[in-house]
């Protein structure tokens, strides 16, 4: 399902924080971000494949492509002329991501038919849409050109 969308600012310190409907009932978790005035949550109904993880195994292994990104907010993208999605800082070496010819620079905007921007960042479709072995068309803007590759994403234990 859709990520939660709210007024109030997440900062990345404050992930994993229970996301809270009038009625004191949790209906997501809280996912910071650094680069948005807008804060976003994982819908509650999501997460439930993570705690039975925890459950069954004491942790939690979500989807990666093996780098380490920046969101492209629509305002950073408006003043630079960057498309909006996630931009690559760096990318692990024999990772999913350099493997598939991705670079630091390079700007994801897509995993297969799913569009990043802000309301779908790419940590959050990783972790919410996607798993671990499964096969995935990236679509990538590099200067002016817009690229496809196809990856298999690896499993990783997120950090808070």
């Amino acid at each position: 399902s859709d990520t939660i969308q709210t007024n109030a600012v997440i900062e990345d310190g404050s992930s994993g924080g229970p996301l809270l409907n009038v009625g004191s009932q949790v209906i997501g978790i809280a996912v910071g971000s650094s680069s948005s005035r807008t804060g976003f949550g994982l819908n509650a109904a999501d997460v439930q494949d993570d705690v039975q993880q925890i459950l069954q195994t004491g942790q939690v292994t979500v989807a990666s492509i093996g780098a380490q990104t920046v969101d492209i907010t629509p305002e950073m993208a408006t003043l630079n002329s960057l498309p909006e999605g996630s931009q690559i800082v760096t990318a692990d070496k024999g990772s999913p991501a350099a493997s598939a010819g991705l670079q630091p620079g390079d700007i994801i905007t897509q995993i297969d038919d799913v569009r990043l921007d802000a309301a779908h960042p790419l940590a959050l479709l990783l972790r919410s849409r996607f798993h671990a072995d499964q096969r995935v068309t990236v679509t990538y803007s590099r200067g002016a050109t817009s690229t496809q590759a196809q990856l298999k994403l690896i499993g990783r234990h997120p950090t808070c």
